[in-house]
């Protein structure tokens, strides 16, 4: 209130006016989420003050009624100072924002992955996984080491809880084998055309004709091809194995092809059908 102070000696007085203040206020808790509704301060002193932050541009702030958006307000803490006719009061807000975590779904070489959280905080985890196949070391860190027993897709679901406040989600790990590729032992070959098999994990393959001998490779981007047009000599075909997540490997076959066929006669009509004699297979 305003009070008047006098001061008397005999018959003189000296007066002095004087405000004293109550800048006093809360609001309802001391942390929140920021999935929390918009909340304002219950003001127990004096009305009429201005409400400012310590970090005023990482908050959500009306400054006339105090009302706090979390939504839009950063993880951290904040104090509130209300400040009425030059008298101040202070309380101090967290506001825990877990959305802001979202791990991204990933890929990996192996049977093993470390799961990649940069969030450091004084959160609690839990991770968790429906399939049995996969197995964590320790499911209540921040960064678990994740083991599979089989290749593939994986979704992995976490629950992290700060203070109260807790955050769903999940990722998906595709774990994908070291590749693994094979295509035999080199052959010798007495006719114009041979069938190789690779015997790989892969999901990508490419052949290539590293002798340059002109035989035809009919399915270049199949694990199987059929390679025609062989003729007499030496041919060495490369293939190579990826799958877009662990290195490539690569391997060489090497075909030795010893066929002629000469025919027994030929029909020069034209007409199209054995008009010409010739050696199949010779250089």
């Amino acid at each position: 209130s305003i009070f008047t102070i006098t001061h008397q000696i005999g018959s003189c007085l000296t007066t002095d006016t004087i405000y004293v203040g109550n800048p006093s206020f809360l609001y309802s808790d001391s942390v929140y989420c920021s999935t929390d509704s918009a909340d304002s301060p219950l003001v127990i002193g004096d009305e009429g003050g201005v409400f400012t932050s310590s970090l005023s541009n990482f908050i959500a702030l009306d400054s006339i009624n105090g009302e706090i958006d979390f939504a839009n307000s950063l993880d951290t803490v904040y104090d509130i100072v209300y400040s009425v006719n030059n008298c101040l009061d202070t309380f101090s807000i967290s506001v825990i924002d877990l959305s802001s975590i979202v791990l991204t779904d990933d890929s990996v070489c192996g049977l093993e992955y470390q799961v990649q959280n940069y969030y450091q905080s004084s959160a609690d985890y839990f991770w968790s996984c429906s399939d049995s196949m996969l197995s964590f070391l320790n499911n209540t860190i921040p960064n678990p080491l994740v083991n599979v027993t089989n290749q593939g897709s994986y979704f992995i679901n976490y629950l992290i809880d700060k203070l109260g406040c807790q955050y769903v989600d999940s990722m998906s790990i595709k774990f994908v084998d070291s590749i693994y590729l094979d295509i035999g032992p080199d052959l010798a070959v007495n006719q114009s055309s041979i069938i190789l098999n690779a015997f790989s994990n892969a999901d990508f393959y490419n052949w290539i004709d590293l002798s340059l001998n002109g035989g035809d490779i009919l399915s270049p981007y199949s694990s199987s091809t059929e390679i025609t047009n062989l003729i007499t000599g030496d041919y060495v075909f490369g293939l190579t194995a990826s799958n877009s997540v662990c290195p490539e490997k690569y391997d060489e076959i090497v075909l030795t092809v010893d066929w002629i066929f000469i025919p027994n006669g030929f029909s020069p009509n034209g007409d199209g059908i054995n008009d010409f004699f010739g050696l199949e297979g010779a250089r």
